[in-house]
């Protein structure tokens, strides 16, 4: 292993050099005798430095979070020395904080006490943004025990830490019209083994005997059964769009789509529903129905990678809308509603019978206000066509929920679901 030189063993080592030429410059002897002690220092140092190069072992504990919440970065580090240098190539989302087992230099730098050649710490970091951060790299160098020369070793890291949005809360959901058979939060209208009470009735012969209420019956002549609404999940198909113009002060509508979109994923994830996902941000991704927490972290991830863009391919999002949208499935659409060929094609699936839903996201707060008067008036004409849009979603029979700055989720799901419920009645 090649020896690499301290600033200390640089300057002992210009100290050895130079010393010589100034004393015959100067012709006094003094500077050479400095010299002296100069070169023998760096010699034994250069004798005594490390045989092998540092190791060290990164791991991150957990290595999936969510965003705002600390994550701990764990080094094992191996070395001939007493001290080891670390720096680490963070992610500039990642804020570190506070230390275990070393001192911290700078943002990403480490001071490791090395104990019969191993030490090991523990770095707080904490993500301030969604998305996958990786941790690149971390350099080691442990100084010999005179500090001349140093052993240095670059750790590729392959560690990435996966952070999901900071989701809301959502007490209530909107419930499709219709379930399918598999079992879960929902309740059917046929009877069936389930927790929800239909009614009581008296007992035939064709009854099973474990539906019998005996303390009902223990109050009458007769046997009664109890009958129960089957317990059913649904199919619910999330349609994320980020169809917007190419300006910086849109990637925050970006931003709010995305949270919104991973809100109604983990809910629905939480309920043990069939969830599929067709992202149209940046390159179209379609994942089929399925349920569990590996295929809704599947999800979360694609919600994650959603990028802004200004024409989407509507061939490929026509294909896969009429081979994946089958009835009773229930579409979500989260949108900011600025292409009218997505609203045609909401209207579309509506209009074959199929339950829509629009979470529409308001791009109003991002655009920058004009003190121009026509500026003004064509901003209140784009106002007015963007009503006249949402009021025809809803004449279609569409649920249309728009989302404001400062407005929850949990309070725009609840309006939009006693809409749903009185266009229901109304149709009944």
């Amino acid at each position: 292993m090649i020896p690499r030189l301290t600033v200390r063993g640089w300057a002992y080592s210009t100290v050895a050099v130079i010393a010589p030429f100034v004393a015959l410059a100067l012709g006094d002897p003094s500077p050479a005798l400095v010299a002296l002690p100069a070169a023998a220092f760096v010699v034994f140092g250069l004798t005594a430095r490390p045989k092998e190069r540092p190791t060290a072992t990164i791991t991150l504990e957990p290595e999936r979070t969510v965003e705002g919440t600390p994550v701990e970065l764990r080094l094992i580090i191996r070395g001939e020395g007493r001290i080891a240098h670390v720096v680490i190539d963070l992610h500039p989302e990642l804020d570190p904080g506070g230390v275990q087992g070393a001192s911290r230099v700078g943002r990403s730098g480490l001071v490791v006490p090395l104990a019969v050649g191993e030490g090991a710490a523990v770095l707080g970091l904490t993500p301030q943004r969604w998305g996958t951060h990786p941790i690149r790299s971390a350099t080691i160098t442990v100084p010999g025990p005179m500090g001349i020369v140093a052993a240095t070793s670059h750790i590729p890291a392959s560690d990435q830490l996966v952070v999901l949005p900071e989701t809301e809360r959502v007490r209530q959901l909107l419930e499709p019209f219709a379930t399918n058979l598999h079992g879960g939060d929902l309740v059917s209208a046929s009877r069936g083994q389930g927790s929800a009470l239909a009614e009581m009735r008296a007992w035939t012969p064709m009854d099973s005997p474990r539906s019998i209420n005996w303390r009902a019956s223990a109050r009458s002549d007769d046997l009664w059964v109890t009958e129960r609404h089957a317990d059913r999940n649904g199919d619910l198909i999330v349609v994320i769009d980020s169809i917007l113009p190419a300006e910086d002060e849109m990637r925050e509508a970006v931003a709010r789509a995305v949270r919104i979109a991973a809100s109604v994923v983990r809910a629905y994830g939480a309920g043990r529903h069939r969830l599929g996902l067709l992202s149209l941000g940046g390159y179209h991704r379609w994942f089929g129905l399925d349920s569990g927490i590996v295929h809704e972290h599947r999800l979360l991830a694609a919600v994650m990678a959603t990028q802004a863009i200004s024409t989407p391919v509507w061939t490929a999002v026509d294909r896969v809308l009429d081979r994946a949208v089958r009835r009773p499935s229930m579409v979500v659409f989260v949108s900011p509603l600025l292409d009218e060929a997505l609203q045609g094609r909401a209207l579309r699936l509506a209009g074959a019978g199929i339950d829509v839903a629009v979470l529409a996201v308001d791009v109003s707060d991002w655009l920058r206000p004009s003190s121009q008067r026509v500026p003004r008036l064509a901003r209140r004409i784009w106002l007015l066509e963007r009503q006249r849009h949402l009021e025809r979603l809803r004449g279609a029979g569409v649920a249309v929920g728009e989302w404001r700055t400062g407005r929850s989720l949990d309070e725009l799901l609840e309006e939009m679901e006693e809409w749903r419920r009185r266009s229901r009645r109304a149709r009944a």
